[in-house]
C-alpha cells in the first residue's frame, strides 16, 4: 500500500512550480515527443518526477545556466521558471534533482518533504 504523498505547500505555488517544470519538458520534447509525470513517495519524501524524450542537456548548461534567473534558451519568458522552483522547493525543506545527458532526454524530480499526518481517527473528548 503506497502511502500518500501529502505535502505541506501553497496551493497555487506548487501548481506554478509543477506547470513550468511539466511545461519545459513539453517544450524540450517538442510535438512529436513525449512527458510522463509520476508522483512516488520515498522515506518522508515526496517525489514528482517529470520526465521527456528531448535532446537533454550537457552538465555544463545544469550547472552554469539551469538555475540561472532572466537566462533562457526560449525565444518567451523570463527565464525564472526553473529557478523560482528550485527557490520554492528549498523554502518547503525539499530540492530539485535533474538527470539529463544530450541525447537521452531529461527527468525532474521535484522532491519535498512529507506532510505530518495522522491516520488515527480524531476522538471526543
Amino acid at each position: 500500500d503506497e502511502p500518500d504523498a501529502i505535502v505541506a505547500a501553497e496551493h497555487e505555488r506548487l501548481k506554478t512550480v509543477l506547470g513550468h517544470l511539466i511545461q519545459n519538458a513539453v517544450d524540450a520534447a517538442g510535438p512529436e515527443g513525449n512527458v510522463a509525470v509520476r508522483v512516488l513517495t520515498k522515506p518522508d519524501t515526496a517525489v514528482v518526477e517529470i520526465s521527456d524524450n528531448g535532446p537533454g542537456m550537457d552538465a555544463t548548461f545544469v550547472r552554469d545556466r539551469l538555475f540561472r534567473p532572466f537566462d533562457s534558451t526560449k525565444t518567451t519568458g523570463y527565464g525564472i521558471g526553473v529557478y523560482e522552483s528550485r527557490e520554492y522547493a528549498r523554502s518547503l525543506g525539499g530540492f530539485i534533482e535533474v538527470d539529463t545527458a544530450p541525447g537521452k532526454g531529461t527527468t525532474m524530480r521535484l522532491c519535498l518533504p512529507l506532510a505530518a499526518t495522522s491516520k488515527a481517527p480524531a476522538t471526543a473528548s
